[in-house]
């Protein structure tokens, strides 16, 4: 069955907002049409609805080059500028080391070209790169935080290599507040050791926390307020209604899965979506047509009906991109291309499996809120 003419207009919509993904990569640009492919492997009654939402969510949650040259990189310069008490901007890329560590292509290698061209046209300076060089100042960029893996790995090599009394900032387009904790947990003591000043900072923060902080107790009729917010897909037990779901839950439950369901406090919490009903009805479909690209198993590589994640769960859950690609801890139905589905984001890869993957105990990577404020509170763009 075909579209209906709101349908069509909302491919459109959301294919004018991320023409340029990968746009150097693919051999065939994003257009209605790609958006279409992909719209047409859900169910009829629910393709207006999840076209109106995904349109609405990467409205605010995609990121184009535009927006990291003149709001990311610009915000990074002011801000080291201000940092360090450079008495201009420009000082920022003469006096620092900008690192690059990872392979030529990937996402920090094309965020430090995209950097290169702003430093040129509007500084009329380039960015050095090579972290040999002996300087007090080096600047780690990259995309994203999720998990926290990645950006852990990479940092705890590099700070083994830094002069002794240099200083580290790193900094991440988006950032998962779990995960931006954890990594600073992890990588703190050991950049002390190598007498390294490390600094962690995100330009947009991904609030992942999966428990409500009660931040006041009314004196008179004794009613808690609760501080909490949630930029990732989690959903209601609701969605056990469903047998292949619930059969999934069982799985997850079978290897100590912990806070599977929002609930409580969270129970009508809309997130990113336009209402708590959008929300329901689409982690629902996103996660019974994970649950089938998956052919119904957990693996060993730790992938989801939501995305990746380090331990057992529906998964990450982030809904977001940006021209230079799309993170796996995004649900699967948004990049995987196993059995021939087609995805809305066509992934680049960093790695050909996740067998390599190490479980991370939950206890350890889920902090609590006061522990994150504590962390980075002073540490924000």
């Amino acid at each position: 069955m075909g579209l209906t003419q709101s349908e069509e207009l909302l491919c459109q919509n959301v294919a004018s907002i991320i023409k340029d993904y990968r746009r150097e990569e693919l051999s065939e640009s994003i257009t209605a049409a790609h958006v279409k492919k992909w719209i047409k492997q859900f169910p009829t009654e629910s393709r207006e609805l999840l076209l109106s939402e995904t349109a609405n969510i990467l409205s605010d949650w995609y990121f184009d080059t535009t927006y990291i040259k003149n709001s990311f990189f610009r915000d990074v310069v002011r801000f080291v500028t201000n940092k360090y008490g450079f008495v201009s901007e420009n000082l920022v890329f003469r006096e620092a080391v900008f690192l690059n560590l990872q392979e030529c292509g990937k996402s920090q290698d094309r965020l430090l070209r995209i950097l290169e061209q702003v430093a040129i046209s509007c500084f009329n300076e380039s960015i050095i790169t090579d972290h040999s060089l002996k300087r007090k100042h080096y600047i780690y960029i990259d995309d994203g935080l999720y998990t926290g893996r990645t950006s852990i790995r990479e940092i705890r090599q590099v700070v083994e290599l830094l002069p002794y009394g240099s200083t580290l900032d790193c900094f991440f387009l988006v950032a998962g507040s779990n995960g931006l904790a954890y990594n600073y947990k992890t990588i703190s003591p050991i950049a002390k050791e190598h007498g390294i000043e490390l600094a962690l900072y995100r330009h947009r923060i991904l609030d992942n926390i999966p428990y409500a902080e009660v931040t006041q107790i009314n004196a008179t009729t004794k009613e808690e307020t609760y501080s909490f917010y949630q930029h990732c897909m989690w959903p209601t037990n609701d969605i056990l209604s469903d047998s292949d779901i619930a059969e999934f839950a069982t799985m997850l439950d079978n290897k100590r899965a912990k806070y599977l369901f929002r609930d409580k406090y969270w129970k009508n919490d809309k997130g990113i979506f336009t209402s708590s009903d959008a929300r329901n009805e689409i982690e629902r479909i996103f996660i019974r047509m994970g649950i089938k690209l998956l052919n119904g198993k957990i693996g060993n590589d730790c992938l989801y009906p939501l995305g990746f994640h380090c331990f057992s769960s529906w998964g990450f859950g982030s809904f977001l991109a940006s021209d230079l690609n799309i993170s796996n801890t995004c649900p699967l139905v948004l990049w995987s291309e196993v059995s021939g589905w087609n995805p809305l984001f066509p992934r680049r890869t960093k790695y050909n499996s996740h067998s390599d993957v190490e479980m991370i105990d939950f206890e350890n990577w889920s902090l609590t809120e006061n522990d994150i404020n504590s962390i980075y509170s002073d540490s924000i763009l």
